[in-house]
């Protein structure tokens, strides 16, 4: 498609026109062609019919199984990449399309007002050849579980014989980007940076789907065994650490989820062989050995817990704030084979600091 007549199409959309959220079988029907890379996964979840989870959240009923979602790619011609919007993808009528959307929760018309003012402040850059995309949410639980495992399914023979494959990075890698993803895409997959502040009008696009839903941290077991082939430790795990993740650097951020009796539970807890854990600017492969060795894991809901990614089998207790839990651990440790267990307080906002009793996680870690 010409720039001219693109910018003219885009152009031409009614201003008064709002953004509208497509699925990728509305706009393309019969002529969709996906290639599946790894097919859904269904594992017993009997646990979740007593986990007090967000209902708001989670609409489905709390089933004694889960399915994942099958992954695939599929390639889409002229569309338009929108970094500074959650790296999204719209065609050149503006819809939004909903795959592209990790929670498709972006505010209508508040998207519009951006498009609108985006059209008139910046130019359409034009990225010619095969490109590829992998971020949605910037938040490192985000980044680690649900970004950058779709760079793994551009490792298909489709691309294969391809010469080369630009992976789209608006601002260029984060450190933990820089540290996981090269080891997961094939050769001819080169870095790209692109500008946040811009539009881009690309050709062909290898569009990757998630491959967690969007309140799940379940990984399928054939990314997992890609992931740690390449990123864990070549040695036995020791699994004789005990750790409490400690968020008290973060305290007075907007991070929140603070112990704020922090001291008292740390005190309960080394008796019984445990070490508090600040993983604040620790490196990556520092935080992946200590996981790896890691036998019980207490943590507040929150980034940190992230790294449970990389143990064998562990025993995790979750805390959470508020009365009812968000599942996103639970299932990532389903996928693991970890034995999760939570603990709830009663604030009532989410990102509260809280205090817990101390008591019942003691009769808690009886448990495991």
């Amino acid at each position: 498609m010409a720039k001219s007549k693109l910018q003219k199409l885009i152009h031409d959309v009614p201003s008064g026109l709002f953004v509208k959220f497509r699925t990728l079988d509305e706009l393309y029907g019969d002529t969709l062609k996906t290639h599946q890379v790894i097919p859904s996964e269904t594992i017993a979840t009997p646990e979740v019919r007593d986990l007090p989870r967000f209902r708001s959240i989670l609409k489905t009923p709390q089933q004694e199984t889960y399915t994942s979602p099958a992954s695939y790619t599929t390639v889409l011609e002229n569309v338009l990449y929108w970094p500074a919007q959650q790296e999204i993808i719209l065609t050149p009528s503006r819809q939004v399309i909903t795959e592209s959307c990790l929670h498709a929760s972006i505010p209508t018309e508040r998207f519009h007002l951006d498009f609108q003012q985006l059209l008139r402040n910046s130019k359409i850059d034009t990225i010619p050849g095969y490109c590829s995309l992998f971020r949605n949410r910037r938040t490192w639980a985000h980044t680690l579980v649900h970004n950058i495992p779709r760079c793994f399914l551009l490792n298909q023979p489709e691309y294969a014989e391809l010469d080369e494959i630009k992976l789209l990075c608006s601002e260029g890698l984060s450190d933990v980007e820089t540290f996981f993803i090269p080891k997961l895409i094939p050769s001819n997959v080169k870095i790209q940076a692109v500008s946040r502040h811009h539009l881009y009008y690309i050709e062909k696009l290898i569009f990757p789907s998630f491959l967690s839903q969007a309140w799940s941290g379940y990984l399928p077991s054939v990314y997992l065994n890609k992931l740690h082939s390449e990123c864990l430790p070549q040695r036995p795990s020791k699994q004789n650490r005990r750790i409490l993740i400690s968020r008290k650097q973060s305290a007075s951020t907007s991070k929140g989820r603070h112990i704020l009796n922090e001291d008292e539970l740390v005190a309960a807890l080394v008796p019984l062989g445990f070490e508090k854990i600040s993983l604040d600017g620790m490196p990556i492969s520092e935080a992946i050995a200590l996981f790896y060795d890691a036998k019980t894991v207490i943590g507040a809901h929150g980034a940190g817990l992230s790294h449970i990614l990389f143990s064998q089998n562990i025993n995790v207790l979750e805390l959470s704030p508020t009365p009812v839990i968000n599942p996103f651990y639970f299932y990532m440790s389903k996928s693991l084979g970890h034995t999760h267990r939570y603990w709830c307080s009663n604030e009532t906002q989410f990102h509260r600091n809280f205090k817990v009793n101390v008591s019942q996680i003691l009769e808690q870690l009886d448990h495991f």
